[in-house]
């Protein structure tokens, strides 16, 4: 198995793991959007704390899927920025 096999498959599984994160955090998502609805007064603290959890759920989510849906299916930009190779000022000067 070479480093640019190893690589990828750092890549990938990272990926996976943004991806079960999304997933969980969806969770919280419908959670807060259900509590956020059930109360049925807008002036009280609850539907604001509710309606604040389910931004910060939301964008967790989008983040969460968007890089993850990036590093499983292609993930080129991050392989050619780990599999390039280190040039020396060493070796540039000799």
């Amino acid at each position: 198995m070479t480093k640019e096999d190893v690589v990828w498959i750092v890549i990938k599984t990272i990926g996976i793991c943004l991806l079960v994160l999304a997933l969980m955090n969806l969770k919280g998502l419908v959670h807060s959007q259900y509590m956020a609805n059930k109360s049925n007064s807008f002036m009280s603290n609850d539907y604001f704390v509710y309606k604040e959890a389910t931004k910060e759920y939301f964008v967790e989510v989008v983040f969460y899927m968007l890089m993850g849906l990036y590093m499983t299916c292609k993930g080129k930009l991050l392989y050619r920025i780990a599999c390039s190779p280190l040039k020396k000022e060493d070796e540039e000067e000799t």
